[in-house]
């Protein structure tokens, strides 16, 4: 019998924060109304994400894959036993999370602030911005999770890239 893993806050923000992302990032024009549209509502999903961090279904809260150093040793120590199956994240899994977080936070804040007087025109400031989304920030990182989730549901023969049920592995 399959288990609900993530509940719907979950999912939701999940993939309205990716499909929002990728908008802005590869078709929406920089500045323009909707690049600002999905920016500013990215920023609302993640207030939302970290209030649920906090208060909602217990895999996905924070406290139950925040990597800490004896679960990031631990999960290490036995990978290559096949050992450290985990429901939700992984401590690796949970480290990326948290990443990507602070990542996209950092990308509303510093795309919020192009927007100010203040900083209108600061290429320091697009440097940033520019920085948290290149291939080795945001973009690496969906790549990544992307290319993580097929590899594990290959192994775990889920046939999905993202499984959503924690099944036995058969």
């Amino acid at each position: 019998m399959d288990e609900i893993v993530w509940d719907r806050v979950v999912r939701l923000f999940h993939w309205l924060t990716a499909a929002l992302f990728l908008l802005s990032y590869f078709v929406l024009e920089g500045g323009e109304l909707w690049h600002r549209v999905a920016g500013y509502t990215i920023g609302g999903l993640l207030f939302v994400r970290t209030v649920w961090g906090f208060v909602g279904s217990p895999t996905a809260r924070f406290v139950s894959f925040f990597p800490t150093p004896k679960r990031l040793l631990g999960y290490l120590r036995n990978f290559p036993h096949g050992q450290g199956s985990t429901l939700g994240h992984n401590p690796l899994g949970g480290l990326m999370v948290l990443w990507m977080l602070l990542l996209l936070s950092a990308l509303v804040l510093t795309g919020w602030m192009q927007g100010l007087d203040r900083y209108w025109g600061e290429e320091w400031l697009d440097g940033y911005t520019r920085a948290c989304c290149d291939d080795n920030a945001l973009v690496g990182c969906y790549s990544r999770v992307c290319r993580g989730g097929n590899a594990k549901a290959y192994r775990q023969r889920f046939g999905k890239s993202h499984d959503y049920r924690a099944s036995p592995i058969t």
